[in-house]
């Protein structure tokens, strides 16, 4: 009897700690799909200020 109970606590344990990593991960591709954005929409603004800076006749040398 007490050896069920003990494979039961592991099962359940087993099943709620691989949940609890599923869900970590995917909580973690969201922080880094937001980076990824952000670090995109970064990069256009500079391009795009870049390219307006060189409308007006600034010269700016590449970095």
């Amino acid at each position: 009897m007490k050896r069920k109970i003990v494979m039961g606590l592991l099962a359940l344990g087993t099943i709620g700690g691989f949940a609890s990593g599923f869900a970590g991960m995917r909580c973690r591709a969201e922080h880094r799909r937001q980076a990824f954005e952000d670090r995109v929409a970064e990069t256009c603004v500079r391009a795009a200020k870049r390219v307006e800076g060189s409308a007006d006749g600034e010269t700016r040398q590449p970095r």
